[in-house]
């Protein structure tokens, strides 16, 4: 599956939240595959850095979340805007001070994810 129709499909599930917001495995299930996909690229582009350890729904606003064990401690994964952006929830490099909404971690794609992880870096460049 290519990458845009990968996007597009969970764009087209997002779309079909229901109402009460409860985290429907079948309306989900692209989400979360989408999650899964791109936790474990991660992994594969921090050469076992960030280890994939699971990912189940949430709820059908925020989604489904992935746990990440990153150098050894494990930390919250979720998706948010685009289908392919993810926020690293609590970790020590905080790029997130632009994005309305959410606390401190790490936001990007997954390659830039996987640049801030194999950096070895505490703090973000911009970051007081």
């Amino acid at each position: 599956m290519k990458k845009s129709e990968l996007k597009q499909i969970i764009r087209e599930e997002i779309k079909k939240l229901n109402e009460t917001g409860e985290w429907d495995a079948s309306e989900g299930r692209t989400w979360l595959f989408g999650l899964k996909y791109g936790m474990k690229n991660l992994q594969r582009l921090t050469k076992g850095k960030a280890k994939f350890k699971s990912a189940k729904g949430f709820d059908m606003y925020q989604g489904p979340y992935a746990i990440m064990n990153i150098n050894g401690r494990d930390y919250t994964v979720w998706t948010f805007g685009e289908a392919d952006d993810y926020w690293i929830e609590d970790y020590p490099v905080d790029n997130t001070s632009k994005i309305s909404g959410y606390s401190k971690g790490a936001a990007g794609t997954v390659k830039e994810l996987a640049y801030i992880i194999n950096s070895g870096r505490t703090k973000w460049k911009n970051q007081n």
